[in-house]
């Protein structure tokens, strides 16, 4: 994809740059269809202040970094009933 943008200085001068985009195609954490439907889920707003923060820093949406703890949350939590057996 070829993006052409002009810029327009102060001292009325147009200046045009191409520039050439290529789209990533996005990739799947899961297979299509694989997934159960949507979970709801009550935070404090201290711990929301929380998800959000580490989400951001992830490049995360919050629902991608909530799986990804549930997940780790899981594997932790099969660990302990493995140990304790």
């Amino acid at each position: 994809m070829t993006t052409i943008v002009e810029l327009s200085l102060a001292n009325d001068k147009v200046y045009t740059m191409t520039t050439t985009q290529q789209k990533q195609p996005k990739q799947l954490r899961v297979q299509r269809g694989i997934l159960g439907g949507p979970l709801n889920l009550r935070l404090t707003p201290d711990e929301m202040i929380r998800v959000e923060k580490y989400a951001a820093d992830e490049f995360r949406s919050r629902a991608s970094f909530l799986r990804v703890m549930i997940l780790a949350g899981l594997e932790q939590y099969e660990r302990n009933i493995a140990i304790n057996q």
